[in-house]
């Protein structure tokens, strides 16, 4: 018989309900439009994922959006030409496992997917066809309210006592700012020559740079990193060379500041942001550049909680018996948001450009899956490889080429984990934001200067043992006017006497005079007595 005492707990916290990762491959076959110019040679095919729209339903969650490619290829006449084009993606993924269909949808549920593109490429299949392929890789995880109750058996008689243990863990949330608008004015050094140059093609990302958090909000200033690559065309009259001119590179930081609504965040939470650039306006006219974009905010947010959970349990007067269920939940480390740089010479045999090339535009990438993080004490490492893909001149011809270099940053979590190393969990975004390329004319040396924006947030994953099924056995046969010592054994604690004789742990320590305000299950809780009478 189940019996439901008045004093039946249930337990309400937030686990982590899914984590998994989701792939998906993305093959466009594409034709130029007519005004676009023929393709002489590809040399760059660059991905940017736009934020997903997230449906939860049925017992799936389905995470969609825009995939943006960015082809930069050489024309017949040489010339640097940039081909724009979008793609749908849809990640999808059951909810299944066990619990976790009737969390969702559920007010205490967070939700998100890191999605970043992975193994891009392209192939040309004719002067005005090409192939590109794009794999996405998502990082999806839920967060749930979990709510285990406690089972009872039996004739409840007595009282039930409980020893209460308390637990910090982490509520984690998610919120998504409003679309924000930016703009710019950028004066162009040669403002007589703007008639015969064209923008080729642009990159911007966003670079969070302070964050701040108050109740329900959390508030982000920083950066629009915006690069614009500019091509003069040779006219005919310039009869002193036929040779493609090198693309001027321009770098703007555009600033901005936003709020971010995240409702049930509460003072003195965490947060990691990321930024996207959903739309990107740019007019040339006039000798300027006139910029007008559309950012759109992420934030991820955590704080502390407290929980309170019984850890035994004891029936006055009864005898009890109890089993744990081993439950997870996390504890909060620490919401990082930083950059830093990556600053790489080579040598030229590293390199294998071609003697005399002259560069003309870098491009950098993080690989996703090259991301690693390991704890050292109150200090964390993360490492991972940047793909940069050069555009150079040799020759007289556009040619480019791809590098790999391994990056590793040290910063401070602000304290050792309790669980140890294999306990630290982790979401995170390594993005560049911006990166420059030289290469000496003397000896072939090659410098790369990066800037890279981390997003990292840190929790430990925690296992605890709360009490979940309790038999309560017939009533303990106590003989009028008996008295009964017991002596201690080593290890022994005041709860674990009083669980043992059914008794009250109040009742036992008025009645031996034992030290107040130490809990039950402490092992000094016993006051060194040798003797307890019960």
């Amino acid at each position: 018989m189940e019996i439901r005492p008045n004093t039946t707990e249930t337990l309400r916290y937030q686990d982590l309900l899914i984590d998994r990762t989701l792939a998906q491959d993305i093959t466009q076959e594409l034709s130029l439009p007519d005004y676009q110019p023929e393709i002489k040679r590809l040399l760059r095919v660059s991905a940017t994922v736009q934020p997903p729209t997230r449906y939860i339903g049925g017992g799936n969650i389905e995470f969609s959006g825009n995939v943006d490619f960015n082809i930069l290829y050489a024309g017949e006449d040489g010339a640097l030409y940039c081909f724009p084009t979008s793609a749908d993606y849809t990640l999808r993924t059951a909810a299944d496992g066990e619990n976790t269909l009737s969390y969702l949808p559920d007010e205490n549920m967070t939700c998100y997917a890191l999605i970043e593109p992975d193994l891009v490429n392209g192939r040309v299949a004719g002067p005005r066809k090409l192939t590109v392929r794009c794999r996405m890789r998502a990082h999806v995880r839920a967060w749930g309210g979990s709510s285990p109750e406690e089972i009872w058996t039996g004739k409840l008689c007595g009282t039930p006592q409980r020893l209460r243990t308390e637990l910090t863990v982490a509520r984690v949330l998610n919120g998504t700012g409003a679309p924000l608008q930016v703009s710019d004015e950028i004066l162009l050094e040669r403002a007589s020559e703007s008639d015969d140059t064209r923008i080729v093609t642009a990159e911007a990302c966003v670079l969070p740079e302070e964050i701040t958090t108050a109740a329900d909000r959390v508030s982000c200033r920083g950066q629009l990193c915006l690069k614009l690559l500019l091509q003069r065309d040779v006219r005919e009259s310039d009869a002193e060379t036929t040779e493609p001119m090198l693309p001027t590179v321009i770098s703007r930081k555009i600033p901005f500041t936003a709020d971010i609504p995240v409702e049930g965040l509460l003072p003195g939470g965490e947060a990691v942001v990321q930024g996207s650039c959903t739309e990107l306006n740019l007019i040339l006219e006039d000798g300027k550049i006139l910029c007008e974009a559309e950012l759109l905010l992420d934030a991820r947010t955590q704080h502390r909680e407290s929980l309170s959970y019984t850890a035994d349990l004891c029936c006055i007067g009864q005898h009890t018996t109890v089993e744990t269920s081993a439950e997870h939940a996390c504890r909060p480390v620490r919401c990082i948001n930083t950059n830093f740089s990556q600053n790489e010479t080579l040598a030229a045999k590293e390199t294998s450009l071609p003697t005399a090339a002259r560069l003309a535009d870098v491009h950098g990438t993080v690989l996703p899956d090259s991301i690693a993080l390991t704890s050292e004490g109150s200090r964390c490492v993360v490492s991972g490889t940047c793909r940069y893909s050069l555009i150079y001149l040799s020759d007289g011809e556009l040619a480019s080429r791809e590098l790999e270099l391994p990056f590793r940053y040290t910063l401070d979590m602000g304290q050792t984990p309790a669980g140890g190393e294999s306990a630290i969990a982790y979401d995170h975004s390594v993005r560049i934001v911006n990166c420059k390329a030289r290469l000496d004319e003397r000896d072939g040396r090659l410098n790369i200067d990066a800037e890279l924006c981390l997003s990292l947030r840190l929790w430990e994953n925690v296992t605890f043992y709360p009490v979940a099924t309790v038999k309560v056995d017939a009533p303990c046969q106590t003989p009028v006017g008996s008295r009964t010592i017991y002596y201690p054994l080593p290890g022994e604690t005041l709860w674990s006497v009083a669980k043992r004789y059914c008794s009250s742990v109040e009742q036992l320590s008025t009645k031996n005079h034992l030290p107040a305000a130490i809990r039950a299950d402490d092992p000094a809780s016993l006051g060194g007595a040798h003797i307890v009478v019960i």
